[in-house]
């Protein structure tokens, strides 16, 4: 091995030099490792950048250069040269930068990780003078605020000067310059670099490397026999493997070559042993210039073989380890012959059927034309093609080749070159269709030539877009020399003037010649280019990224071009195509200083993050938490272990209110709203990957009002009816609400409660309020609920006044009738639809000294039958009493100040039910059911004791007369379960808010006696000790007594004094259903202090829970109720004590 020193390092010697040639092959091989000699200014240059070994020659003598190895940790190999050193004065770091980013090795010193390499900078600082400076060359690497935050910390992390740039680095041509304008103090220290190492330099510090994982540098060159080779055209296997075609000399003349790559730049040596295949057609010249890979796997190549007079088309193919396909033509080669002079093959493309294309030129005896032949799968020509398998196309009489083909998705064939128009060259395309005809829809004549400056061009590559629009790539003269050059079509041949308004776009890269010779588009719609471009001295590979537009496209190396020299000799690119993972490979041909190698080149590049699914508008409501995670597949990046950062600002760029964080690491909102926060905000999020690529969404997040309860509704009767329709149901007015949230929206319902006794008689639809029939008194009470949307309510008792509706006056008419079907059976009908009849039922006159117990009950027919069974006949009495209802009982012995005729019960029944009633004297239906008392205790109503009167009808037993008429009274609140068997209960199951209770207490007894109520969990009386909704001590279980005093209902001890009248007042809680008792000569706290002693008594409504099993309490009217207080039943005068509870729901 040779090595030659000039003006660097030789870290293995320890010898200062000039540069370090270490394999003796002009290339610098410097490895960050073993370093031991000391220096006082270092310049530390990353491996990845282009030619790189050219600033590291033109370093000034008096620094010293390490290079990065790029397949390690680049920080770290900085930290290990500098633990070496004391004194440093100043520290250039010459690498690949990004926005607050430097690419160094195989890592990344960023705003991100700054924190991660705290220890290892602050390393830095022993080896650093108390002055020293730090030099970064690094496109943009100050750019945005982001930029300058990297710079600003980096000098307090290693206690130095640092300047960097927000610009590019490098070439002026590219836009760049060596100017570092960014620093966070006084520079005194001059660039590492000699003028005219920085003018010659050809790239920028941009963000498109080369990508070190294949062979170590991005680039491989491969020789074949020692004497010249050139590859052409490029194709990446489903495995990922690559394929070069192109031409080896054999020292005589070209054959056939092809190379196979390993996706990591090595040879693949299953592919013929050496990863390399050279096919001689005829022992003359031969040359391939495209491949394509059938699905199969086999491999087709195509281009020329001359036959010792001239050229022929030729196709070879080859199985998938590079042996030639005997099922192909026999011998796995196929040549044509068009016209029996030159002709060649320079594209090929295989159909969907298989069939295979090959378009190139072909010579008439005068001049080239374009040709293209269409192969059978197995090599036969396709005569279904121009019956010949061949066509040939002229333009202009005058030469013209076809130099790439492109098939479309309906099968109609592009063939894309040059057409000479008797001065110079210009672009030309043919579209053929599928049997080898010109395509008429085609610019009417199935061609097209397009010229850019009057000056000679030609296209050399062909693609289709998704959208159907064709591009076309080559070269045009500018005058001077060549530019890249692009033509965007239209499916008719028309240029498409959305691209660069014209649909011709050319580049220049260095003011020399440069030519594009393969086009392809990215998933993203963006557009390669690769070809060639002149340094002034040599050419190199050049390669171009374009938005569709037709715009360079500046976030590609930050100017949408790349150069890349391999040996700094003549090299280009002559094919370019994308691999799956998005990093782009460019094959064409190097030249060693001796002859020319096949060349190939990969770029990882960047792939910008991308927004996945948008983020879905959301909404916080004032005073209330907000939470809101931003979904993990919002956005993605198609880079491998690329890391997303995330930001979040007001779409204006305006900071987030302070009500409102964002944590970047959870991509989690969170705040709570105020009063003075509602509205609307439109929130841009942003994600950057490690490049600083960017992409963001906006979503809206509205802060709504807080919802509060309705305070008011408000009723407007209407003075008309203005429905003119048929319709029985007649609007009667109209509902708004009183709501301090002012667009909330609100829905209208009748509720059961306090005043709701005429709600039947009405619906509503939306805010309407409508009449069910004929109106049938001047005033209504209905309770009504208004409900926002949020689910809040207000409920109001309203009085219809229904004189104030209407223009003219109403005829009153009466909703319910009491109809005597015979002398002893009644009815009560609704004329309202689906409503229910009432009954009021009052004693009128009681000269009994007696107790009597009246009851109704329902029978099937006009005639009184229950079950078949009729009136008077065996088992009828039983079947009345087990179907009967208790209205009330009568007293034989009032107190003073008890008068029977404040009584009044409302019974409610299904609307043409049929009943009858019956009297009990001295005992109870439950009693004679029980069997302890007769059935002849029981007197029904009879035509000799019933008698019509003004609007209803009079019962007369014996002694006690009542009246019963129909009624539009309300049912009396509390009353559902009473006449029920031990029905003497408080049922506010329906009543949503306390109720009052005002309670009036008569006594006719010696002991003082106390009555109360207590909540029971069920009609069976059981009681719910633990508050969950379930009875845990049922009637006549163990400390029912004391349980039931311990529940009752504070502040109702309800007490008078002998043949006195007291008045009491209570509350009632909502929802909840109570039962009384009474503590005989006693008190509640009386009674739960001597419970062993079990003295005083108490009784109550279910006789199970009583000692002695009798019935100590009766209903004697509606929420009135009359106490007997002896044990045994005592005298059953049940006046001992009587209550009468009067209630008002929602009233407190």
């Amino acid at each position: 091995m040779t090595a030659s020193f000039t003006n660097a390092t030789n870290f293995l010697a320890g010898i200062t030099a000039t540069s370090a040639d270490m394999e003796g092959d002009r290339a610098v091989d410097l490895v960050a490792g073993n370093y031991i000699q000391p220096a006082s200014q270092l310049v530390f240059i990353d491996s990845q950048l282009e030619n790189y070994q050219n600033l590291v020659s033109g370093v000034l003598p008096n620094l010293t250069v390490v290079v990065l190895d790029a397949n390690q940790d680049g920080i770290e190999q900085i930290s290990q040269v500098l633990a070496l050193h004391q004194q440093v004065s100043s520290l250039h770091i010459v690498s690949h930068g990004a926005p607050g980013r430097l690419y160094l090795g195989n890592s990344q010193l960023s705003y991100e990780t700054l924190h991660r390499y705290s220890w290892q900078l602050m390393g830095w600082a022993n080896a650093l003078t108390a002055d020293a400076q730090v030099l970064v060359y690094g496109c943009e690497v100050a750019q945005t605020q982001q930029g300058m935050a990297f710079v600003q910390q980096l000098s307090e992390l290693t206690g130095a000067v640092v300047a960097a740039s927000n610009h590019l680095i490098g070439s002026h041509t590219l836009g760049g310059n060596w100017k570092l304008n960014i620093c966070t103090g006084a520079i005194t220290s001059g660039l590492a670099f000699q003028e005219q190492v920085m003018t010659a330099y050809s790239s920028v510090l941009g963000k498109v490397i080369l990508d070190t994982s294949f062979n170590t540098t991005g680039k491989v060159a491969t020789d074949f026999n020692g004497n010249d080779e050139a590859s052409y055209s490029i194709a990446v296997q489903d495995d990922g493997k690559i394929l070069v075609a192109g031409y080896s000399n054999n020292g005589t003349d070209n054959d056939f070559a092809i190379v196979r790559y390993n996706s990591n730049g090595t040879l693949d040596t299953t592919f013929n042993t050496t990863g390399k295949v050279i096919t001689d057609l005829n022992g003359n010249d031969d040359g391939s210039y495209s491949i394509a890979v059938q699905d199969n796997g086999k491999i087709l190549v195509a281009g020329y073989s001359n036959n010792g007079t001239d050229d022929d088309f030729a196709i070879v193919r080859y199985n998938s380890d590079g042996t030639l396909d005997t099922t192909f033509n026999t011998t796995g080669i196929v040549t044509t012959d068009l016209n029996g002079n030159n002709e060649g093959g320079n594209s090929i493309a295989i159909q969907s059927d298989g069939k295979i294309l090959v378009a190139g030129y072909s010579n008439n005896g005068t001049d080239d034309d374009f040709a293209i032949v269409r192969y059978n799968s197995d090599g036969t020509l396709d005569t279904t093609f121009n019956t010949t398998g061949i066509v040939t196309t002229d333009f202009n009489g005058s030469n013209e080749a076809g130099n790439s083909v492109a098939i479309q998705s309906d099968g109609k064939i592009l063939v894309a070159g040059y057409s000479n128009n008797g001065t110079n060259n210009d672009f030309a395309i043919v579209r053929y269709n599928s049997d080898g005809t010109l395509d008429t829809t085609f610019n009417t004549t199935g061609k097209v030539t397009t010229d850019f400056n009057g000056k000679d061009e030609g296209g050399y590559s062909i693609t289709i877009q998704d959208d159907g629009k064709i591009l076309v790539v080559g070269a045009s003269n500018n005058g001077t020399d060549n530019d890249f050059a692009i033509a965007r079509y239209n499916n008719d041949g028309s240029l498409d003037t959305t691209f660069n308004s014209t649909g011709k776009v050319t580049t220049d890269f260095n003011a020399s010649n440069e030519t594009a010779n393969s086009i392809t588009v990215q998933d993203n719609g963006k557009i390669l280019v690769a070809g060639y471009s002149n340094n002034g001295s040599n050419d190199d590979f050049a390669f171009a990224r374009y938005n569709s537009d037709g715009t360079l496209d500046t976030t590609f190396n930050a100017t949408g071009k790349v150069i890349t020299d391999f040996n700094g000799n003549d090299e280009g690119g002559n094919s370019i195509t994308i691999q799956d993972d998005g990093k782009i490979l460019v094959a064409g041909v190097t030249n060693n200083d001796t002859d020319y190698d096949f060349a190939i080149a990969r770029y990882s590049v960047n792939q910008s993050p991308e927004l996945a699914n948008e983020i879905q508008d959301r909404e916080a409501t004032e005073d209330s938490v907000f939470n809101f995670i931003i979904p993990n597949d919002t956005f993605s990046d198609a880079d491998a272990g690329d890391i997303l950062t995330y930001t979040a600002i007001l779409e204006n760029d305006q900071l987030l209110p302070t009500w409102l964080n964002f944590n970047p690491g959870t991509l989690t909102f969170s705040g709570t709203p105020t009063s003075q926060d509602i509205g609307s905000l439109n929130i841009k999020v942003t994600a950057k990957d490690i490049a600083g690529d960017e992409v963001s969404d906006v979503f809206t997040l509205a802060v709504a009002e807080k919802n509060s309860a309705p305070t008011n509704l408000i009723f407007s009767i209407i003075s008309d009816d203005n429905d003119d329709d048929d319709d029985e149901q007649k609007i009667i007015g109209f509902f708004t609400t009183i709501d301090s949230n002012q667009d909330d929206k609100h829905t209208y319902s009748l509720v059961t409660g306090n005043g709701d006794s005429d709600n039947d008689a009405f619906i509503i639809e939306g805010n309407s309020l409508k009449i069910k029939s004929d109106i049938t008194k001047s005033s209504y009470k209905i309770r009504v609920r208004t409900t926002d949307v949020g689910g809040l309510y207000f409920d109001k008792e309203l009085d219809v006044n229904a004189s104030s509706f209407g223009s003219t006056n109403i005829q009153i008419t009466t909703i319910f009738q009491l109809v005597n079907i015979t002398q002893n059976i009644f009815t009560v009908k609704s004329k309202d639809k689906g409503g229910k009849g009432k009954l009021s039922i009052k004693i009128k006159a009681n000269k009994s000294k007696e107790v009597n117990e009246l009851c109704v009950f329902n029978v099937d027919d006009d005639e009184g039958k229950i079950d078949g069974i009729a009136p008077g006949a065996e088992g009828y009495t039983k079947a009345a009493l087990l179907r009967s209802k208790v209205i009330f009982c009568s007293l034989g012995n009032l107190p003073n100040g008890f008068n029977s005729d404040d009584l009044t019960s409302i019974l409610e029944f299904e609307s043409n039910t049929r009943l009858r009633f019956y009297m009990v004297s001295q005992t109870t239906t439950q009693t004679i059911l029980s069997g302890k008392a007769s059935f002849s205790n029981v007197v029904f109503s009879s035509s000799t004791n019933n008698s019509t009167e003004q609007e209803g009808f009079s019962l007369n037993f014996q002694n006690l007369v009542l009246t019963v008429q129909a009624t539009n009274q309300e049912v009396t609140l509390g009353t559902k379960l009473q006449g029920k068997k031990e029905g003497e209960l408080i049922d506010l199951r329906s009543v949503t808010k306390s109720v009052k209770a005002e309670f009036k207490v008569h006594r006719e007894a010696a002991f003082n006696n106390c009555v109360g109520f207590y909540q029971i969990a069920d009609e069976s009386g059981g009681i719910d000790t633990n508050n969950d909704g379930v009875a845990d001590i049922l009637v006549g279980q163990a400390g029912y007594a004391e349980a039931a005093v311990r529940q009752r209902v504070t502040g109702i001890d309800l007490t008078v004094t002998n043949q006195g009248t007291a008045s009491h007042s209570g509350t009632f809680a909502a929802g909840s259903l109570f039962a009384p008792f009474i503590i005989v000569n006693g008190k509640p706290d009386a009674f739960l202090g001597d419970i062993r002693n079990n003295n005083p008594k108490v009784y109550f409504a279910f006789l199970g829970a009583n000692a002695d099993k009798k019935d100590h309490i009766r209903l004697l009217g509606n929420n009135t109720f009359g106490f007997e207080d002896l044990p045994n039943g005592g005298d059953r005068d049940y006046n001992d004590v009587i209550v009468q509870v009067k209630l008002t729901a929602n009233a407190v």
